[in-house]
């Protein structure tokens, strides 16, 4: 398997209930460690990911916050 098909959404980070494109993208390395071969890379993005992250999780959170723990 080629690695760039190893990882469905490598290249995204999901946001919000869907996969979106990173706005700062950066690659991660991804180790095996059975191997100690690069599996894949991710992307770990960077601060305007995270603050887009953040203000969707606050977004979801009042009605996330009101459903039952079952």
């Amino acid at each position: 398997m080629e690695l760039e098909n190893r990882v469905r959404h490598e290249r995204e980070r999901y946001v919000n209930g869907g996969w979106v494109q990173p706005l700062q993208p950066t690659l991660l390395d991804v180790i095996d460690p059975s191997t100690e071969e690069l599996f894949t890379r991710v992307t770990g993005g960077g601060p305007r990911d995270v603050d887009r992250s953040v203000a969707a999780a606050r977004r979801a959170f009042p009605q996330f916050s009101a459903t039952s723990p079952r």
